[in-house]
């Protein structure tokens, strides 16, 4: 398997490193691990991840549904969102940056594993 690199951006420290750590124990690169969308852009613009797994409630001023539309814009890479909340509209939202998947917490890293190699292994449209 190619390992590919996954950015993650999540605030909440605790989740951030399970992720990382069940990222890496499927053979994953991390390529960073930032809680802000401003971080995750500027680290998008430097060297593009393979995917991008998003907060939707990040911290800084733009929050993830933002993030993703402007990463979109720079890089042409799979975004999956992480969410603490399940409200219709927010998904709705979300929706409109076309992700490649969406999980709301807490999350089943045995689906988010599946959803991320499902993405990364779609073929070109």
């Amino acid at each position: 398997m190619e390992s590919y690199s996954i950015l993650v951006v999540e605030d909440e420290a605790l989740i951030a490193m399970s992720i990382e750590m069940t990222l890496q124990r499927y053979g994953f690169q991390v390529a960073g691990i930032l809680a802000t969308g401003e971080e995750a852009i500027d680290l998008v613009r430097i060297s593009p991840p393979d995917l991008a797994l998003l907060d939707i409630n990040c911290a800084g001023k733009i929050n993830g549904i933002e993030t993703a539309r402007l990463i979109q814009d720079i890089a042409d890479i799979p975004i999956i969102f992480l969410t603490g909340y399940s409200h219709e509209d927010l998904r709705l939202k979300a929706m409109e940056v076309n992700p490649a998947g969406y999980f709301v917490k807490p999350i089943s890293f045995a689906s988010l594993i599946t959803a991320i190699k499902m993405a990364l292994e779609k073929p070109a449209q």
